[in-house]
């Protein structure tokens, strides 16, 4: 090497590397970037109680931080994997409904970010930039970090798990795959049940793409110490480690009779939640489609391996949540819920990713588009209800609160919202009663607090009024109740926008097209909760004549 050319090279070389650090710092400021995008639509959107689990997790998480570890018979309130975070945000962060989300608004950034980096380091920054986006625009993945729930901390674990266990059978580093094994095992801190399904196809990849079996001992060890430090904290709280387990046997037993309206066991549940039914994770499974061929028929070894463990993720998981059987007495498959569904996102905005990265920039650019802007109204839409659902609680308690004198039957869901919110210290009712004992209410009359005036708070949406109370309103004692009051929940400048744009929509489509808009019927017109008087004096007259039947037909007096 001459003294000339050495200076020539030298300077070649460092261009490159400078051009090399740029595209390294380049591909993190497009990952800030994509997280500043995601928190401001999450925190645009977010509508804080809806009045269901999240209740359920905000009470438990509030108690813990208290010092209390009541037991329940619900599994829902065990989960420690949300309860416990929840409880150190707000010690952190103050009592408030943003503390309480700050754990799903973190693993939610959180799955972002590490599909950025799974994509980043296979495909490029073009495909770890749109399959971010993608990502970061699901409607069910902006409508999980912005409620109170366990869906996006379990799926946030479950894609990490996943990201590590590629990484860590193609790079063979043991670090990789305890981390792997951990995720799995702290996503059992959360759902123990969903996890352990989940397991199975993990472990049939880890099988496939691990060349040294014995390796998947590491992901044994991880997985197996996350859990023992669940069965340890059962033990020490409750003196039981498999407490949550014979929680959960009991519930099955009493599902198997009576199965929740809510849940669904069809077999092509999901299926069609993600092919047919756009609302959930919008145009994404469909592009994802496009996405596997292309993955699985990319140039290079190592594009296509991760091709293929990317496929057999989507496929594996939307297989096994589907089919895998629950209950063998009754026979039942696996319950299934819209909220589930994010477990599938990742990958599929993966796969989406892939696709748009291969076609032409204006075409990709107009897909994102409508990807991103769709996804976003479609989130918007879904918030609005869930801010109307959790405005018939809020009405109620606001009725309690200005009516103290009188006793107020409503929602399980409304007292629960009303119990937590005495625990974060804000003014709740005290004279709240759950409307399942309006029943007893009605056979016997004298169990009625003495002097106190009798409300009832009715919501067609409520559980409540689909079972035994069903018949108050229109049965034999509807001439003893009378409408009183009713309430509305108020929307919010974002609810006003996205319903004005939807009835646009609506009134330019044909008429077969505005059938499948059928689902925003009850956010272009809410329904109110209402309130009824109860008359005592009538409702006793109806004791007394069934009592009269009951004795003139041989029965015997109603306890």
């Amino acid at each position: 090497m001459t003294s000339a050319t050495q200076p020539a090279r030298m300077s070649g070389l460092s261009l490159r590397r400078t051009e090399f650090a740029w595209r390294q710092w380049g591909d993190w400021w497009w990952l800030g970037a994509l997280l500043l995008v995601a928190i401001v639509i999450r925190l645009w959107l977010f509508r804080g109680f809806m009045g269901s689990d999240d209740v359920i997790y905000a009470t438990r998480g509030l108690e813990v931080l208290a010092g209390l570890w009541s037991p329940s018979d619900y599994n829902g309130a065990l989960r420690y994997g949300i309860n416990l975070p929840i409880a150190a945000a707000v010690g952190l962060l103050g009592r408030s409904e943003g503390a309480l989300a700050a754990w799903g608004l973190i693993c939610s950034l959180g799955e972002i970010a590490v599909i950025y980096v799974y994509a980043l380091r296979i495909w490029g920054t073009r495909v770890a930039v749109s399959a971010s986006l993608v990502l970061a625009t699901i409607p069910q993945h902006i409508d999980s970090a912005t409620n109170i729930t366990a869906d996006a901390p379990f799926a946030a674990l479950l894609t990490l798990s996943m990201v590590l266990l590629h990484f860590g059978v193609s790079s063979g580093k043991a670090v990789l795959l305890v981390g792997a094994g951990l995720a799995v095992g702290f996503a059992g801190w959360i759902k123990p049940e969903a996890a352990i399904v989940f397991s199975i196809p993990f472990g049939i990849l880890a099988l496939a793409f691990t060349a040294n079996r014995r390796k998947i001992l590491w992901l044994v060890f991880g997985a197996a110490a996350a859990a023992s430090l669940n069965l340890i904290l059962f033990t020490w709280a409750f003196a039981d480690p498999f407490y949550y387990a014979h929680v959960l046997a009991r519930q099955i037993k009493a599902g198997s009779a009576n199965p929740a309206s809510w849940q669904s066991y069809d077999a092509n549940f999901y299926f069609r939640l993600l092919f047919l039914d756009g609302r959930t994770l919008w145009l994404a499974p469909i592009l994802a489609v496009l996405g596997a061929w292309f993955a699985v028929h990319a140039q290079g070894r190592a594009k296509r391996r991760t091709g293929l463990f990317t496929v057999l993720w989507a496929i594996f998981l939307l297989v096994f949540f589907s089919f895998f059987v629950y209950s063998l007495s009754p026979l039942r498959l696996i319950p299934k819920q819209t909220n589930y569904a994010i477990i599938f996102a990742a990958p599929i905005a993966v796969l989406a990713g892939v696709a748009l990265a291969r076609m032409r920039a204006e075409v990709s650019i107009a897909l994102m588009a409508v990807l991103c802007i769709g996804g976003v109204l479609l989130a918007a839409l879904d918030g609005y209800g869930h801010n109307l659902h959790a405005a018939s609680h809020r009405d109620t308690i606001r009725f309690a609160q200005a009516n103290r004198s009188s006793v107020v039957y409503a929602s399980g869901q409304t007292l629960n919202l009303n119990h937590v919110l005495g625990l974060m210290g804000q003014e709740n009712a005290g004279n709240l009663l759950p409307l399942k004992e309006m029943t007893e209410v009605i056979a016997v009359p004298r169990s009625l607090p003495e002097g106190s005036p009798i409300i009832a708070a009715y919501h067609p949406a409520w559980p409540e009024w689909r079972g035994e109370m069903a018949g108050l309103l229109p049965g034999a004692g509807a001439h003893c109740v009378r409408q009183i009051a009713q309430a509305v929940g108020a929307p919010s400048v974002t609810d006003l926008l996205v319903t004005r744009i939807v009835r646009a929509v609506r009134a330019s489509l044909p008429s077969w097209a505005d059938r499948q808009m059928r689902f925003t019927d009850k956010l272009l017109l809410p329904e109110s909760v209402q309130f009824y008087s109860v008359d005592r004096g009538c409702l006793a007259q109806i004791r007394k004549t069934a009592l009269l039947s009951s004795k003139a037909s041989g029965g015997l007096e109603p306890k």
